[in-house]
């Protein structure tokens, strides 16, 4: 039990999985976190695992951002995701190496867990479960444990100084963590204590099995108290805890893809968070779209109904009637990441490509034809009341649409009640089979 929730109607509790790491039998890492939240009998929850892999409700992988209603997961650069409990304002930080959750104030006197009670003191963060105060780590872990009936783990193999062992790794780790000590930091130490860090950095360098991972962690770690300062401080190196960014993105020291994704801008997405982290992002005036690559926004597909529409296609408006409206078309286009509506007197929208077979019909004069009366799945043989000229692509002759795809007019799905419905497939209205 990394924290939970104690008030008079608890809401929330977050655990973590710890396993052995290091060198050393008695060193352990948090590879997992789980953030869950409780109301009227009913649990949501989500994963946080390795690599920013994250699962739903019934153990559910999901592609970021993603939500289960009370919980909201962000991707907030390549190394950070962050878990925002909604109802509570609880933010769950998580890197794939350590956890940082924090909650409002109104949650004082109302936590406690391995994180410690959230009153203001220290003396008494070693506190158990069953309300006693230990001078032991272990001890006060052995508390926290979940399911109780884990075995213990045994006080007798406290955490020792791998260090110790190993004079060369000794110096080795010395003379990394050094960069604490160096004019990169020099801003940051007049606010930000680094001694805990660099006993903390040293004592993972020399533990390590991960290479130059755990101790690059723990600067990261300094680097992010820092920023939460509003000191920025720009400290990998090619040589030094590089981060190697997809192509396309970019390293910057302080980002977040919160509203800079394709996505966002169809969802007009409400970030329930201000935080911002290290990590690779887009450069300014770029968003990520759905194949994790940056692009200018004009180049942004829309995301409509869990589906990605191309940047300058115009959504067929025969399938949604409702559109007809006193015989006047109004229609929607992809352009900048969002569907734009209602452009009945707009002839030519922008450069429209076309996806293959289809062809670009275009508005160049008042009596032009377009794609107004175009064959479509469903509406093949109806009568075409529009008169003014759409912009758009369409099938050629022989073939009639359906979504963005051309087929013969024979292929074509049952159009019933809204939906289409394969050919051989059977659906009730009322009592009948259609």
């Amino acid at each position: 039990m990394f924290a939970e929730d104690t008030s008079a109607e608890p809401s929330f509790a977050i655990y973590v999985t710890i396993e052995k790491c290091g060198h050393l039998s008695q060193y352990s890492c948090i590879r997992k976190v789980l953030v869950t939240y409780s109301r009227d009998s009913f649990s949501y929850y989500v994963t946080l695992g390795q690599n920013n892999e994250v699962r739903v409700q019934n153990n559910v992988e999901a592609k970021l951002p993603t939500s289960n209603g009370k919980i909201t997961v962000y991707q907030l650069s390549s190394i950070y995701i962050e878990a925002v409990i909604g109802p509570t304002g609880v933010r769950v930080l998580w890197d794939g190496v350590s956890v940082q959750v924090t909650v409002p104030k109104s949650f004082q006197e109302n936590i406690r867990g391995l994180v410690g009670l959230y009153n203001s003191k220290t003396i008494d963060d070693f506190t158990t479960k069953y309300g006693f105060l230990e001078t032991q780590p272990i001890v006060f872990g052995n508390s926290w444990k979940y399911p109780p009936s884990c075995p213990d783990v045994d006080p007798a193999t406290a955490e020792e100084d791998a260090c110790k062992f190993d004079t060369q790794k000794s110096i080795a780790a010395t003379q990394d963590c050094l960069i604490l000590e160096d004019e990169v930091f020099e801003e940051c130490r007049k606010h930000v204590e680094v001694e805990k860090y660099f006993d903390n950095c040293k004592k993972d360098a020399c533990a390590c099995e991960e290479g130059n991972k755990c101790f690059c962690s723990v600067v990261a770690l300094y680097a992010k108290a820092c920023l939460e300062k509003n000191i920025e401080v720009n400290w990998r190196r090619s040589d030094f805890c590089e981060h190697t960014c997809p192509e396309t993105q970019v390293y910057l020291s302080s980002t977040t893809f919160c509203q800079r994704t394709c996505r966002s801008l169809m969802e007009s997405e409400v970030c329930l968070t201000t935080n911002r982290v290290e990590g690779c992002g887009c450069p300014d005036g770029q968003y990520l779209n759905d194949e994790e690559k940056c692009v200018n926004i004009e180049e942004c597909k829309c995301y409509v109904e869990d589906e990605w529409i191309t940047a300058g296609a115009i959504t067929n408006p025969f399938p949604r009637v409702s559109w007809l409206i006193n015989s006047k078309l109004f229609f929607s286009v992809c352009q900048n990441g969002k569907q734009e509506c209602n452009r009945e007197d707009d002839k030519e929208v922008g450069e429209i490509t076309c996806p293959e077979p289809m062809i670009l019909r275009n508005c160049p004069t008042e009596n032009s034809k377009g794609i107004e009366c175009s064959a479509v799945c469903g509406f093949v043989d109806q009568t075409c009341p529009i008169t003014d000229c759409v912009a758009g692509c369409e099938c050629p002759t022989g073939l009639v649409r359906l979504n963005d795809t051309c087929v013969k007019a024979s292929d074509c799905p049952c159009y019933h009640d809204g939906k289409f419905y394969s050919i051989g497939q059977t659906a009730m209205d009322g009592c009948a089979v259609m």
